[in-house]
């Protein structure tokens, strides 16, 4: 019975979305353009050509126009013979010899009612300086409707005057060997003026020497004797294990300034650093019991001769 009522509602489901998809087949909209004219306007602002006519008629027939010239195309967009504002509305202009095209967007006057213009400097800012034919097509689109409209609005020559360089295309797809940037090199400040090798390698020996008889006068004029070594065999390992850890340290902070840097020093000057600071106070706690012991025969003999 479970199953039953189960079935039942899965096949209802699919009826409802069934409904649903038919619907919205059924809502798309088709579009239309319409009091779709182009101008062709010169430096002034004036109409030098003006044609208008229906989809998909084409509307111009290869006219020259200069650099001066401007390309006006307006047009009213209809949804199912309903004023419509399409999310996108582009003139495009293709260019016959290298196929690549320029876009311009249009841009709404009225409710639905748009304006797209274009000429030879709007042009160049996408590919370009390229003289010959370009086909023209208003590209109509948006989510709602089921296709997009393109009209092939027919074909126009730009001329460029003669003494100007070679064209040179700005696209990734054509891209010439002159419209590669100029490798960027970078000057760095030229290094000061140093005395020469000589005089910076008598120097260092000049402190190597001062640190060695530094250490002939402590070691030869005070006197080094190891009377308070410890005398216990642990306690006298750990004592050496002390001062080899202390040279080690020592090392460590001369590799650190000829070769390594802070990253590479810290690790290990952190695992020395205990070490050092375990053995030591193995160490000294083994001397300050060598010398606790010691004390303690001469105090009780003190103490009986007193007696």
């Amino acid at each position: 019975m479970f199953a039953k009522g189960m079935g039942r509602i899965l096949e209802l489901l699919c009826c409802l979305l069934v409904v649903l998809g038919s619907s919205g087949l059924s809502s798309a909209k088709e579009l239309s353009l319409t009091d779709v004219r182009i101008n062709l306007l010169d430096v002034g602002g004036n109409k030098v050509q003006s044609n208008s006519g229906s989809y998909p008629t084409e509307l111009l027939n290869s006219p020259q126009i200069s650099e001066q010239h401007t390309i006006q195309v307006t047009a009213s967009v209809l949804a199912d013979n309903e004023p419509f504002k399409p999310q996108q509305m582009f003139l495009a202009l293709k260019h016959l010899e290298t196929g690549v095209a320029a876009y311009m967007v249009g841009k709404a006057k009225k409710s639905s009612t748009y304006e797209l213009t274009a000429n030879a400097a709007l042009m160049e800012k996408q590919i370009g300086k390229l003289a010959g034919l370009y086909e023209v097509s208003l590209m109509v689109g948006h989510p709602e409707v089921s296709q997009g409209l393109v009209w092939r609005l027919g074909q126009v020559e730009l001329v460029l005057p003669a003494s100007d360089p070679s064209p040179a295309v700005r696209t990734a797809h054509n891209q010439p060997i002159n419209n590669v940037r100029p490798i960027i090199t970078h000057m760095f400040r030229p290094p000061e003026k140093r005395p020469p090798p000589m005089i910076s390698m008598f120097f260092a020996a000049l402190v190597v020497l001062i640190l060695v008889a530094l250490i002939g006068f402590v070691v030869l004029g005070l006197g080094v004797n190891f009377n308070g070594w410890p005398q216990d065999g642990m306690t006298a390992l750990s004592a050496l294990a002390f001062h080899g850890l202390i040279a080690a340290m020592l090392g460590l902070y001369l590799i650190f300034w000829l070769r390594w840097n802070l990253i590479q020093t810290l690790p290990v000057a952190l695992g020395l650093g205990a070490a050092l600071v375990t053995v030591g106070h193995k160490a000294l706690s083994g001397i300050a019991t060598e010398r606790l012991h010691a004390k303690t025969p001469a105090a009780s003999k003190v103490s009986q001769k007193m007696d």
